[in-house]
């Protein structure tokens, strides 16, 4: 909340939705906003985070909605620069940024720039950082889109795949964040049924490109298990034709390559340590 009220653009409201604490969120939220006539705090009953932040974009009054987890840091120029962007290019639906993981991890974390190597990206996982993102709020209530709860762990995913046809996406290549990473933020279950809501989409994705893809093979090659891979070294080879099927469905995307080059890489470097290859 600090790092949003100590923005250098001074022209917003800050919408924090409680919902259902039972801590100290309420009165801290309650005091902050008795301090500064720009927060306001909307309550509901625990329901989760994507009818948090359909509350949130219900009650908002900006031309741009410009989102924000509790647990992030906002660099001063993040919201004066996105809404210059906005507003340069009357076509952008969706702006995220650059950021960096700090905590329990450190990492300078890169993303497409453009609404070729966005789109391309979406279809095998989300192009932007959460935390990052700026929307036109116009094109979002126009179009009766809202954050999924049937797509729970990957909301934020599918909302860019049901906005994708309305405009053009595009990243600031520019450190606006500091994402905080600490070991208590996903849970095993979670992160296994993230991973599998994931994988639907993407599938889904790849389809309405012409690239069917069974669900259990798109798993593998983006979450592989030790039950579904012996080796580094059959994964790395097996994935060759999966990522050659994916990357000519966007053949100038060079970004899409990229990413599924790291993919494999990466999968095949955890499997080798597991295997003490």
């Amino acid at each position: 909340m600090d790092s949003i009220l100590q923005q250098q653009y001074q022209n917003f409201e800050l919408l924090i939705v409680d919902d259902g604490s039972n801590d100290q969120t309420s009165a801290i939220a309650t005091s902050l906003s008795c301090r500064d006539k720009r927060v306001h705090v909307l309550w509901q009953e625990k329901s989760g985070i994507a009818a948090a932040l359909n509350h949130g974009i219900g009650r908002a009054n900006g031309k741009y909605l410009a989102r924000m987890d509790a647990d992030d840091i906002a660099h001063p120029m993040r919201l004066g620069t996105q809404v210059a962007r906005m507003e340069t290019q009357p076509r952008l639906v969706a702006c995220g940024t650059d950021f960096v993981k700090f905590g329990d991890s450190v990492q300078y974390v890169s993303t497409p720039r453009t609404d070729e190597d966005c789109k391309a990206l979406l279809m095998i996982e989300s192009c932007f950082a959460h935390p990052t993102v700026m929307m036109r709020t116009q094109v979002i209530q126009e179009e009766g889109l809202e954050y999924r709860v049937d797509a729970e762990y990957v909301e934020d995913y599918k909302l860019w795949t049901d906005l994708a046809p309305y405009g053009e996406f595009a990243n600031i290549p520019l450190p606006l964040l500091q994402y905080r990473i600490h070991g208590g933020q996903i849970s095993a279950g979670r992160i296994e049924r993230q991973r599998d809501a994931h994988v639907r989409i993407a599938s889904e994705m790849l389809e309405r490109h012409g690239c069917t893809v069974q669900t259990r093979k798109l798993r593998e090659f983006l979450w592989p298990s030790d039950s579904g891979v012996d080796k580094a070294i059959p994964y790395f080879l097996s994935s060759r034709v999966l990522a050659k099927d994916i990357n000519a469905t966007a053949p100038q995307c060079s970004w899409l390559h990229m990413r599924t080059r790291r993919i494999r890489l990466r999968n095949t470097v955890k499997m080798a340590a597991r295997q003490n290859i």
